[in-house]
């Protein structure tokens, strides 16, 4: 996890050393859900509800695939 200033406020990213999405498609990324052992185990909502949180405060939310595999997801908040 990282944190640092952003022209326009903060930037937190957060990555892993995962595998990735499958088929290294970031669209994919807001939907996925990964192999879970149950239909009750989740359901792949998680960077969707924090898309909607962090654009309803102004800000926004990417996505990249890291090299050597994994996921960095970055949230930049506006300054108060």
């Amino acid at each position: 996890m990282s944190l640092a200033r952003a022209p326009a406020g903060v930037a937190i990213a957060v990555g892993d050393h995962g595998p990735g999405f499958p088929g290294g498609s970031t669209t994919r990324a807001w939907w996925y859900r990964g192999r879970q052992p149950s239909p009750a185990a989740g359901l792949g909502l998680g960077l969707r509800v924090v898309e909607a949180l962090v654009r309803a405060q102004g800000g926004a939310v990417t996505y990249a695939e890291t090299a050597g595999g994994g996921a960095r997801v970055t949230v930049t908040l506006p300054a108060a």
